[in-house]
């Protein structure tokens, strides 16, 4: 699907539309039509005040929290009660978290709490997509 913006036909969830309206958004209309960068909430974005930040991340939050989806619109922060450098990710356990320099820039990198439970893992979460 295309949608008219600036004066240019761009695909429906278009990137390159959006890279310069900030970190996370894709072209999308409302209800109304009306045609705009927003938010990808089918990648794990949340909007606070025109930010959009990764769910499970701290985003806007204090140290120690992390942002969540609270409804269809709405966000909250919450305890992470994972420790210091570490979140609750969406499958309930904590990963530490490290931030990719270099080629991945925009990338984190989760590694999961080692338990005798559950080996050592590592999910990568896009931030720039």
């Amino acid at each position: 699907e295309q949608l008219a913006y600036n004066g240019v036909c761009e695909l429906y969830n278009s990137k390159s539309a959006c890279k310069n309206t900030g970190l996370g958004k894709r072209l999308q209309a409302d209800l109304f039509g009306k045609v705009s960068c927003r938010c990808a909430l089918d990648l794990g974005f949340i909007e606070v005040d025109g930010n959009c930040y990764h769910e499970f991340m701290q985003g806007p939050c204090k140290a120690g929290e992390q942002i969540k989806r609270n409804g269809l619109d709405g966000w909250k922060c919450e305890n992470t009660n994972c420790g210091q450098g570490r979140i609750r990710w969406s499958d309930g356990r904590c990963y530490q978290i490290e931030q990719s320099v270099g080629m991945c820039d925009g990338t984190n990198e989760l590694h999961e709490l080692k338990t005798e439970e559950y080996p050592m893992k590592t999910v990568k979460v896009r931030d720039n997509e």
